[in-house]
């Protein structure tokens, strides 16, 4: 099919109100945009609000790749005039065919001056982003088709998920567009045996059934094509039915849901499958949300943990237990801190992260003197401003007042406003309208936008200050996900400072309504075993007023605080699964079963740690001690973003305080850079992005190597050579990937590195050595590419240096693990004496052949 555009848009324009064969035509974007405004035409109005900034738009982009940067538009009553164009920020000249427009930049008096327009990097269709892609594992691309990992990071990601000790906790920090979603898929993509199930909690619906079809897909070539994936409320009671019963029998090999169903109506399920030892991987995308307490505050994030602990608790001494993968794209030092106490114990949870400050934004910011005066900055902003676009805001009245002023002052129709009050159905609508690019513009509260993959939001603007830098950075990555430049822009005034600041101090309950809340729920106790309590947490205590939803969080915020001081442990308890009676339908089973679920959710299982936490002093000092933590992290990145604001600091350098932690426990450094803020601009010079720093694995899981004395009696295992012939045949090679595959299956080994990699990869069998590991995973570094992961960690290894006459390389030699066996040429030099080999001063080594039969004897 044909792409549709620019001189196909002259022709629609130019034939109008005959309506244009768009059908025919690959119609994306922008032109996809203008296309529906059209065909909506030919039954309707012109929505001449809604098609002016599009193609001044296309004309504006057209201007920073092409000559043909005009285009002819009817002169007719149902088009906008020339009046009306130009308010719109377009040049019009008069012909007798109609109107010739061409684009004029937005250059503001009330903001800086720019030799560029203000969006103007927006409508670039240039990447500011540097690729850190390199080459996959063998095992990775013949499952996936994938030639390259993303980046460093996501490779030290895939692999620190296979051989992170058991039960331990990783806690994953990929910048967003480096491929979270294949961490937490890459399980079942190696592995698709039934009995291991990988459980990725989503934030929305919509995430998790897009993530259902990612699987589909990747899963064509695989048997069990068109399986389900995702758990969603349109599921029938029937499939639901099935659903649960996959999951108990070990046969479910992925489930994508949203916390509210794992914590409810699939935990029955969830803990016949633990007990059953069938649950390999509990994944939490978003992870960074189980800390946050704002408009977006969802208790059943925060039970995550909870139920993670019972899982662990109930599965059986001969099975392994399940490791965590927490994933974020920002994780401030608190938010780590956090999550780390909950999905803890601390010493059992490792950071795999490589922070990298975004390249696509650039930044404008502006303090209005007035409310009026801040809204008709708006008003003219998204008059200029790239669609699609978002309004954030902090109030939910604020938005729907921005999105009643953008429909009757401007004249838009395609807007939508969000906040934390919008009902499930008029999400789903929204969301679905927003993803087919029905919609032009957004305003919402900070509730909008997690797990909803836009990828081609071009500006961001803020008509608030949000109480930490945080979630400003978050929100602000919505825009250019597709890789694309973007802009943020910040429009605020005075009462948007205090309302920032206020919002910070409220999201924390007080040590007075906190015991309150906490003694309402202590009534309620359950004991369930020697140590824990179960307690309903939709109690009212004695200053509340009814139970809600608003209630219920305000209590599992108060247990999330107390878990932070190490008062409790939150911890969940085995449901009674209703049984199905004799005759009973399955509609009215489900319907009993997802009552059952409800009643579950409104009660927590909780271990007290400290047994004096009905006293007040626990309250006023260990408490109030996380408490103040907690305050002074969230008054100190409010306090960064108002440096920002003002123009007084660089936004990668307040970005960078934020982000980068360096304590005795954790150390994440950030690569930085910015596209354009206030002080680059007033330098002149824009900060460069610098490289992205990896933080690796290590602590490991515990390698099984204890048959080498079997093999080979008083050998040491450590830096073993075992010597091949200076001439490489194909037979030699043979024999080489024959011995490991068998080390590989009979001594642990978990890493192959080599010289002349391209050679191996050709080899008969070597793509497939991970088939022989026990974790489905085989770790290849390129030693002549510099790789140097096997100089950080301790797995066992195999190293092939196959060119000959060539020098050991120092650095294999100065590795220690636990196993290492070096495959060298014969005339391998000795590093140390020149002209020297080292198959002659090495007593612990074996020919090649003789290794082979050893082993296969």
């Amino acid at each position: 099919m044909r792409e549709f555009g620019f001189s196909e848009l002259q022709a629609a324009l130019l034939q109008w109100p005959t309506e244009f064969p768009f059908s025919e035509f690959k119609v994306q974007g922008t032109y996809e945009r203008i296309s529906q405004i059209l065909s909506q035409s030919s039954s309707g109005g012109l929505a001449k609000s809604d098609m002016m900034p599009l193609i001044r738009q296309i004309l504006l982009q057209q201007s920073q790749s092409s000559s043909l940067s005009q285009i002819l538009v009817p002169n007719h009553p149902a088009w906008p005039s020339f009046g009306e164009w130009t308010e719109w920020g377009v040049f019009v000249m008069q012909t007798p065919d109609g109107f010739v427009l061409s684009a004029e930049r937005w250059q503001p008096e009330w903001l800086e001056a720019s030799s560029t327009g203000i969006f103007d990097r927006a409508f670039s269709t240039d990447s500011p982003a540097v690729t850190q892609e390199c080459d996959t594992d063998p095992c990775v691309g013949l499952a996936t088709g994938l030639r390259h990992y993303r980046s460093r990071g996501q490779r030290e990601a895939v692999r620190a998920s296979f051989f992170a000790p058991p039960g331990s906790t990783l806690i994953v920090n990929l910048p967003t567009g480096s491929g979270k979603s294949l961490v937490a898929q890459i399980d079942v993509l190696l592995d698709g045996r039934e009995g291991n199930m990988t459980v990725v909690v989503v934030p929305t619906v919509a995430l998790a059934i897009d993530q259902e079809r990612q699987m589909q897909e990747r899963l064509a070539v695989h048997p069990g094509r068109g399986e389900l994936f995702a758990w969603h409320a349109d599921l029938s009671p029937e499939q639901k039915q099935q659903f649960k019963e996959r999951i108990r029998r070990g046969r479910q090999r992925i489930l994508f849901a949203a916390p509210e169903s794992v914590c409810g109506g699939l935990a029955f399920a969830l803990y016949d499958a633990a007990r059953s030892g069938f649950v390999r991987r509990l994944v939490i995308d978003e992870a960074h949300l189980v800390a946050q307490w704002g408009d977006e505050f969802r208790p059943s994030f925060q039970m995550l943990a909870g139920l993670r602990n019972g899982l662990l608790r109930v599965i059986p001494d001969t099975c392994e237990p399940f490791n965590t993968l927490l994933l974020s794209a920002t994780l401030a030092g608190e938010t780590l801190e956090t999550l780390a106490t909950l999905f803890g114990p601390v010493s059992q949870v490792q950071v795999i992260s490589a922070a990298q400050l975004r390249q696509e934004p650039e930044y404008w910011f502006h303090r209005a003197q007035s409310r009026d005066e801040k809204l008709a900055k708006l008003l003219e902003a998204a008059r200029h401003a790239p669609r699609p676009f978002i309004v954030y805001v902090s109030e939910r009245s604020d938005a729907v007042g921005i999105a009643r002023s953008l429909r009757y002052s401007l004249g838009l129709t395609r807007v939508a406003h969000f906040h934390g009050e919008t009902t499930a159905a008029n999400r789903k609508s929204i969301i679905d309208e927003w993803s087919t690019n029905r919609l032009d513009a957004i305003v919402a509260t900070s509730a909008f936008g997690v797990g909803i993959d836009k990828t081609d939001v071009r500006c961001v603007i803020h008509a608030c200050v949000p109480e930490t830098l945080d979630r400003f950075y978050q929100e602000v990555g919505r825009g250019g996900r597709d890789g694309r430049p973007c802009v943020s822009l910040s429009i605020y005034d005075g009462a948007d400072i205090d309302t920032g600041r206020s919002l910070g101090r409220t999201r924390v309950i007080g040590d007075e309504l906190g015991q309150a809340r906490w003694e309402a729920m202590l009534r309620s106790y359950e004991a369930r075993g020697e140590d824990r309590w179960s307690i309903d947490i939709s109690v009212v205590p004695s200053h509340g007023m009814q139970q809600s939803d608003y209630n219920k969080a305000w209590n599992v915020r108060t247990l999330i605080l107390m878990a932070r001081a190490g008062v409790i442990e939150l911890d969940s308890d085995f449901p009674e699964r209703p049984v199905q009676l004799p005759g009973e339908t399955d509609d009215t089973y489900e319907a009993r079963q997802e009552e059952a679920a409800i009643q579950y959710f409104n009660r927590a299982t909780i271990r007290i740690l400290n047994p004096h936490h009905r006293e007040k002093g626990v309250w006023t000092n260990e408490i109030q001690a996380a408490r103040r933590r907690g305050e002074q992290s969230t008054e100190r990145n409010f306090k960064l973003l108002l440096s920002v604001l003002k123009g007084e600091v660089e936004v990668s350098d307040a970005l960078t305080q934020l982000y980068e932690v360096d304590s005795d426990r954790w150390r994440i450094p950030v690569g930085g850079g910015c596209a354009g803020c206030p002080v680059c601009r007033r330098s002149g010079q824009r900060r460069l992005p610098t490289s992205t720093p990896t933080v690796s694995l290590a602590m490991t899981r515990r390698f099984d190597t204890a048959k080498w004395s079997k093999y080979f009696s008083g050998r040491s295992p450590e830096k073993f050579l075992v010597v091949m012939p200076d001439l490489l045949t194909q037979s030699v090679a043979a024999q080489v990937v024959k011995a490991m595959s068998a080390v590989i299956s009979v001594f642990d080994v978990a890493e192959v590195n080599l010289t002349n990699r391209e050679f191996w990869r050709g080899v008969k069998g070597y793509s497939e050595l991970a088939r022989r590991s026990r974790y489905r995973f085989v770790i290849e570094n390129d030693i002549d590419a510099g790789d140097t992961y096997l100089v950080n960690q301790r797995f066992p290894a195999v190293s092939i240096l196959t060119s000959p006459a060539e020098e050991m390389p120092l650095e294999i030699l100065a590795v220690h693990k636990p196993l290492h066996l070096l495959f060298v040429s014969e005339s391998l030099n000795d590093p140390f004496v020149p002209g020297r080999r080292m198959v002659d001063v090495w007593p612990n080594r074996m020919g090649l052949d003789q290794f082979v039969k050893k082993l296969t004897t």
